[in-house]
C-alpha cells in the first residue's frame, strides 16, 4: 500500500486473496484529523474476504463515526475478529464490540467512560448537553452489555472513573485475553 494524504500510514487495510483482511485502526477516530466512518465504509465495501482482523490502537474521538464503524463492521458478511493491539479507549472501545471475537493482547487496555462534552450559553444548554449525556451513556452501556457482564450496572459502575482496564489474568469487561 502507497502512503498518501489520503492513505496515512496508521490507517490501512490489507486484503490480500486468500487471506483474512486486516484493518488497522491507529489514531483517533475522527474525519477531520483522523479516521472517520466514511472512510471505514468505503474501504469495507471493497473487501470480500470471509474474515476481517481488526487492529485498534486508538485514543477515541468522535462519538458518531465510531458508532458507524462499529455498525460497519457489525453488517459486514466475514467474521469480524478485534485485536485490541495498544488501546481502545473511549468510543474505540465501543468500536471493539463489533467483533465476533475480541481478542486483548498482552499489555493492552481497553478504557471506558461516562459521555462528555462542552457547552457555552445559557441555564437551558446545559440542561440539554446534560440530557443528551444521559442518554448517550445509556446507549453505550446497551451496546457494550452483550459483549461484558449480564448486568448493565457492572459496566455502567466500571465507567465512573474513565481508568483503563489492562490485560492481564482477568481479563476486563468478560473479554478474552491472548
Amino acid at each position: 500500500m502507497t502512503v498518501t494524504a489520503e492513505r496515512p500510514a496508521w490507517y490501512r487495510i490489507d486484503n490480500k486473496a486468500g487471506e483474512p483482511a486486516a484493518l488497522y485502526i491507529f489514531d483517533e477516530i475522527n474525519p477531520m484529523w483522523g479516521i472517520g466512518a466514511q472512510q471505514v465504509v468505503d474501504e469495507l465495501n471493497g473487501i470480500d474476504a470471509s474474515q476481517i482482523d481488526v487492529h485498534i490502537n486508538s485514543p477515541g474521538g468522535n462519538v458518531f463515526d465510531g458508532i458507524a464503524i462499529m455498525n460497519a463492521l457489525r453488517n459486514h458478511k466475514a467474521n469480524i475478529t478485534v485485536k485490541v493491539d495498544g488501546l481502545a479507549a473511549s468510543i474505540a472501545s465501543v468500536i471493539a464490540m463489533a467483533g465476533d471475537e475480541i481478542v486483548m493482547s498482552l499489555g493492552s487496555q481497553m478504557m471506558v467512560h461516562n459521555p462528555s462534552g462542552f457547552a457555552m450559553g445559557d441555564a437551558k444548554t446545559m440542561r440539554e448537553l446534560a440530557d443528551w449525556m444521559r442518554g448517550s451513556r445509556t446507549s453505550w452501556t446497551t451496546l457494550r452489555r452483550p459483549r461484558t457482564s449480564p448486568r448493565s450496572s457492572t459496566c455502567r459502575s466500571s465507567t465512573t472513573r474513565g481508568v483503563p482496564k489492562p490485560r492481564t489474568r482477568t481479563c476486563p469487561y468478560g473479554l478474552r485475553p491472548r
